[in-house]
């Protein structure tokens, strides 16, 4: 481990450690800092200094810091720096680590009379300039908007100018517990010669659906009160331009993700008995018997979302999924009407009727004297009004149309069925009819309209050329597979083409969502201080499955191209993960996925879609994160079940009949519930992804190769070493009434392992590369 050098001189310190310097500066009568990275060459290159005291506004309070002291140990190097005004006392401790890119600073502020100020922050300038990079958890398109601690779900600023990047990350085990009351934030502004990051406690509010406004400088801080908060400030002078971005999102997964997976507060009772919870609802409530079509029997489970007893195929409330992992769950878990219930509802989406390929992804009923009157309705605007949102959102027209990616995500479920369940004819049929229409719809620039009016069958202009295009290229890629038509491959191709030069290098990640919904901006607003458009979380996924999709198909040098840029989209999209649980929340919500950078929301039931999707990119990169994300992101939908056992991990345990659930949390920006959905949007899919999961790795995974182990219902891996042929694992189990079943990989046929849990061992003998066991585990 190298050595930490540290350089005395008058009115300066520096130190570095080989990968990054600190020099601590006095000339202007107090400390300031400037971060640098090395080069190749050895030489250094400032990358975040101090924002001097002249530029603060002045409702924000500076710390003066005028005295220093430094300790070394083998393990860090601390700086200790402190200071007074009228007001206050200020102290600020800095820590660097041998080998690492990355300061840990704490600041506190002790005052000595009632103070009035309009914040506490640190703050520092980017020294490069102009970005060609930032990114920040949530948008701020007006001065006194800031980036609101309710949007901390991976919380970071990012800046980067070609191969230099630099972040602030808040420090999330050291969290101030008086967060609720006493509200931290991030703020960034790239606009200016020099972009400015920094992090503190910003007293501020929430602003229509949504943004978070500053209070102004009348907020009170109290005297003999300590304001502390830590953070990190990374940097970084070779990361790869323009992905910075993926070092951040991994430091958040490794210092704070992994902790919270080992807690496994989120998963109070077995994955079957929060089934055996909805499994009773959706029998004695929800499940409707629709008659037969052709001598088919249907079947579903009405949502109550819009219309009278509907039942939705689309891109969100998409029952074919429930159906999917329905059928896995019946398997799994030895219920035949699950795997019964899962046939009538696919059975009733292939009675959507057919209009040209193009189908209604909304069936509803109404009963009349007696008589079941249905009807399919292509799809729904879906936003109910105008709503402000510091400017107004118009209500989209009423006129009925197909939404693509509605039917094109509703279709690839249909071809998941065809190519893993039951091989029928007839979902091919359906979905070749449907992909032979979609060719036709797709534009010069391979992007696919989003709106198509149901009448006419004529593209809207609205939401023309978006990334949401990416989920008809995936559905064509899927279909290419099955068929080996070339024309649905090319026109794969060409919508991938279009979003690597027109989405990834802006990440305008945006669907109907952050136009339609309640995430909905007008459609030409640009955050100027952030760099950010608005952005929406599925399309990030459709097209980080459709880069994969692609990688896959590819037998040439493109794959390792189209992989690259899978990954990279990947884990963009981690960055929309809740890596921990805040103390400024009352509901467990570690490891969920939220709509976007625009909507406040935390733990959406769309995190149940991303799971596999991990899982496919664990398999491929064999990056144990991609897995464990996958499992926190299946347990984050558990809390907000409506079941006793939940009552120590959720204030909303008792809101709604037992089984049910909310679609997620915070909805409005504060600590309180949203609202229950379906089952689908909500348990359901939750479910949905365990049952996957579940028969692809078991209840504990472990990966002999890789050396790795990840436990996947109501377990947690503490600890594994791998010393020869002993398996050691230490992991925190719950209470269950059924063996664990254990899935290991990377095994040598014909050797004898020994296979210690939490020091109980066994001995076995592996048949084959990969060995099964079931144990019991006390």
């Amino acid at each position: 481990m190298a050595r930490i050098k540290i350089e005395n001189y008058k009115d300066r310190v520096s130190i570095s450690n080989g990968k990054i310097k600190l020099e601590l500066d006095k000339s202007k009568g107090y400390y300031e800092k400037v971060v640098s990275c090395f080069k190749s060459n050895g030489s250094s290159s400032a990358v975040v200094s101090s924002l001097p005291k002249q530029e603060y506004s002045s409702g924000v309070i500076y710390p003066q810091l005028t005295e220093i002291n430094v300790e070394e140990s083998k393990d860090a190097v601390v700086v200790l720096l402190s200071g007074n005004d009228k007001r206050a006392r200020f102290t600020e401790k800095i820590t660097m680590y041998p080998e690492q890119n990355y300061i840990h600073v704490t600041n506190s502020t002790l005052f000595s009379v009632v103070s009035k100020a309009e914040s506490i922050e640190s703050r520092y300038v980017f020294e490069p300039g102009k970005v060609d990079f930032s990114w920040a958890p949530y948008l701020r398109p007006m001065p006194d908007h800031i980036i609101g601690q309710h949007s901390f779900r991976s919380p970071a600023i990012i800046l980067q100018q070609d191969t230099i990047m630099s972040a602030i990350v808040p420090d999330l085990e050291t969290y101030p517990d008086e967060s609720k009351k006493n509200r931290l934030g991030l703020h960034i502004n790239i606009l200016g010669k020099k972009p400015v990051m920094g992090f503190g406690f910003i007293p501020h509010k929430e602003e229509g659906l949504l943004y978070f406004r500053r209070k102004g400088i009348d907020n009170l801080f109290e005297k003999d009160n300590i304001f502390s908060f830590s953070y990190y400030i990374i940097v970084n002078g070779t990361s790869k331009p323009r992905r910075g971005y993926q070092e951040i999102s991994k430091f958040l997964w490794d210092h704070f993700g992994k902790k919270g997976l080992q807690l496994m507060r989120e998963q109070v009772i077995g994955f079957e008995d929060y089934l055996n919870y909805t499994h009773k609802y959706v029998n004695d409530v929800l499940w409707t018997e629709l008659g037969e079509s052709e001598g088919v029997p249907l079947g579903g489970i009405p949502m109550g979302i819009k219309f009278s007893n509907d039942i939705w195929f689309q891109f969100l409330f998409n029952q074919l999924y429930t159906a999917y992992g329905f059928y896995y769950l019946g398997k799994l878990t030895n219920r035949p009407d699950l795997i019964d219930k899962a046939k009538k509802i696919k059975n009733l989406l292939l009675t959507s009727p057919q209009k040209n390929g193009l189908f209604s992804t909304i069936f509803s009923f109404d009963i009349i004297t007696g008589y079941r009157k249905t009807r399919w309705i292509p799809s729904s605007p879906w936003l109910p009004g105008r709503i402000t949102y510091g400017t107004y959102v118009d209500r989209p027209d009423e006129d009925e149309k197909y939404y693509l990616p509605d039917c094109s995500w509703a279709a690839y479920w249909l071809l998941q069925w065809y190519g893993s369940i039951e091989n029928e004819q007839r979902l091919l049929d359906f979905t070749s009819r449907y992909a032979d229409a979609l060719l036709d719809y797709q534009m010069p620039s391979g992007a696919f309209p989003s709106f198509i009016d149901a009448q006419t069958l004529r593209p809207h202009l609205r939401l023309l050329e978006t990334a949401g295009s990416s989920a008809s290229a995936l559905f064509l890629a899927e279909m290419y597979k099955i068929t080996n038509k070339k024309e649905y491959l090319q026109a794969a191709e060409r919508t991938a083409h279009f979003v690597k030069e027109h989405i990834i290098p802006i990440h305008r990640w945006q669907d109907f969502e952050y136009a339609n919904d309640s995430l909905a901006k007008p459609p030409e607003l640009y955050d100027r201080f952030s760099g950010q458009y608005p952005q929406t979380t599925m399309p990030m996924f459709w097209t980080a499955d459709l880069f994969l999709t692609l990688s896959e198909i590819h037998e040439t040098s493109e794959a390792k191209e189209e992989m690259d840029i899978a990954v990279s989209i990947l884990d963009y999209l981690c960055l929309y993960q809740a890596v921990w649980s805040p103390p400024f929340l009352s509901m467990a919500v570690y490891g969920g996925f939220v709509v976007g950078n625009g909507h406040p929301a935390w733990s959406d039931a769309r995190q149940g879609f991303f799971p596999q999707l991990f899982a496919r990119f664990y398999k491929k990169t064999g990056r144990i994160e991609y897995l464990e994300r996958a499992v926190a992101a299946t347990r984050a939908a558990l809390p907000l079940a409506f079941i006793p056992e939940n009552a120590p991990i959720s204030p909303i345990w008792k809101e709604g009949p037992a089984g049910h659930a909310d679609e997620n949390y915070g909805h409005r920006g504060q600590d309180g519930r949203a609202v229950a959905h379906s089952i689908d949007f909500g348990i359901g899919y939750g479910l949905v992804s365990y049952g996957l999961l579940a028969q692809e790795y078991g209840d504990l995974f472990i990966n002999l190769k890789y050396k790795h182990a990840v436990g996947i219902d109501g377990v947690s891996v503490l600890k594994m070493a791998l010393n020869g042929t002993t398996i050691d694992l230490s992991l925190n189990v719950l209470k269950r009434n059924k063996p664990l079943k254990v899935k290991i990989e990377g095994c040598n046929p014909g050797t004898d392992y020994k296979l210690a849990i939490n020091q109980s061992y066994m001995n076995f003998v592996a048949q084959k590369d990969t060995h099964y066991l079931d144990i019991t585990v006390e």
